[in-house]
């Protein structure tokens, strides 16, 4: 039994090995596209050096980006659990990423509310499950239109179950693309205006499954002042503590 694990931990780690690999194989040829412009620019005096070489750091920063948050959703993939978990109070999580998000949402004047309650224990990573919820308030953010709203909720679920949910007023996702928007670095036509590697969601699912729960993608409030129907986007955890 012990070699069977062992054997199948060697084939998720090479699994995760290849899946690092080819995805960032992409962004790698982007920055080396964006530097061999940058040197043509400066060669024929179109650009300053300085100028050129602050570009190419801040495309190196979204490579290193990308590449952190591929590695993160490897290691979750390839351990396929949570090592040494901790019990936490996901509410109490909630009201700290809160507080980061809510002048965030009043820069871009959008009308910011959560609803957060208390004695909400889940056993796992509290690191990973912070870093999931501010992928979901990123996305609410930057797909929400000015005079939108972002709304934050945790609460227990009927069943016992802890559930934290990010419901906005943006354009929302297709039922029939929300499978596939979890996946690595699928942007939907909508999206493809906006900043981003295509990962927040990827992240976010692994995170999930890595505390056995689920993430549920579904219709936000409704089409309302020329906006909408939005995207209500849930992380469910079975509870613990």
């Amino acid at each position: 039994a012990m070699l069977d694990r062992l054997e199948g931990l060697m084939g998720r780690l090479r699994h995760a090995g290849d899946a690092i690999a080819h995805d960032l194989r992409s962004p790698l040829t982007r920055l080396h596209a964006r530097l061999e412009a940058a040197l043509l620019d400066v060669e024929a005096g179109a650009a300053q050096p300085a100028e050129a070489l602050t570009q190419a750091l801040e495309d190196t920063d979204g490579v290193l980006s990308t590449f952190n948050a591929v590695l993160a959703i490897s290691r979750l993939e390839a351990a396929g659990q949570i090592g040494n978990p901790t019990a936490f109070d996901v509410g109490r999580l909630a009201e700290g990423v809160a507080e980061l998000y809510q002048p965030l949402c009043e820069d871009k004047g959008l009308d910011f509310s959560a609803e957060l309650g208390r004695g909400l224990y889940i056993k796992g990573d509290e690191r990973f499950v912070s870093q999931a919820l501010a992928n979901l308030l990123d996305n609410a953010v930057k797909y929400t239109a000015e005079g939108g709203a972002v709304m934050l909720r945790a609460r227990r679920r009927s069943s016992g179950d802890v559930e934290i949910s990010v419901t906005d007023t943006g354009p929302g996702v297709p039922e029939v693309d929300r499978a596939r928007v979890v996946e690595r670095f699928v942007r939907l036509e909508n999206s493809r205006t906006k900043p981003g590697s295509g990962l927040g969601l990827s992240l976010v699912q692994a995170v999930a499954e890595a505390h056995a729960g689920r993430l549920y993608l579904d219709e936000g409030p409704g089409a309302m002042a020329g906006s909408g129907p939005g995207l209500r986007a849930a992380l469910v955890f079975p509870a613990g503590g």
